[in-house]
């Protein structure tokens, strides 16, 4: 089904009550805004993890008690950077996604593809973000040694389930993400008929 075949059959549907068009509208203007309103608090706490936390790890990283404790900081803030840029990517996508004045047909091809792109990114988290987590399970094993044996061994245990939190996280979200895909695919296959 082309674009003109899907404006012919809009024209020739029945217009619903003036009353549930702007309900609809008001719907979808307020669940845009509400979108718009997390995007920009997630990029301010993006800026300020990456502003605030990055350079502090690279410091840490250059005047460490020992080349371990250097070692596992320069994990973090590369760790840090890596996270902070898979969420401007994520924005950018969603951004990438959100309709325009195309075609609905290629509108709903592109939301696609975004959500098959971020699917992938959140499936992969628990990868990309693995130097934070090598640099702080680094930093317990450095107390474990030096200084606390329970508090590395509690520092190594929090930092491992948390790694295990975020995989699976990042597996139920990836999850979710390609059942949205997929809907839109069964909608742009419907099309196609």
């Amino acid at each position: 089904m082309d674009d003109e075949a899907l404006r012919e059959a809009w024209r020739n549907q029945p217009l619903p009550p003036q009353e549930e068009l702007l309900a609809t509208a008001e719907a979808i203007l307020r669940t845009d805004a509400a979108a718009r309103v997390k995007e920009h608090r997630i990029r301010v706490v993006s800026w300020v993890v990456l502003g605030v936390l990055c350079p502090l790890s690279v410091w840490f990283s250059a005047h460490g008690v020992t080349p371990l404790v250097r070692a596992a900081y320069a994990l973090v803030a590369v760790g840090i950077a890596i996270s902070v840029t898979a969420e401007w990517l994520t924005l950018a996508w969603t951004h990438q996604a959100r309709a325009g004045a195309g075609a609905s047909r290629s509108q709903l091809a592109t939301t696609a593809a975004s959500l098959a792109r971020q699917a992938s990114l959140f499936r992969s988290g628990a990868l990309w973000a693995s130097p934070i987590y090598v640099g702080v399970g680094l930093i317990g094993l450095w107390m474990f040694q030096a200084r606390s044996r329970i508090g590395g061994a509690g520092l190594l245990l929090v930092t491992g389930a948390a790694w295990l939190v975020s995989a699976v996280g990042g597996l139920a979200k990836g999850r979710a993400l390609d059942a949205q895909r997929l809907r839109l695919q069964d909608v742009l296959a419907d099309l196609d008929r």
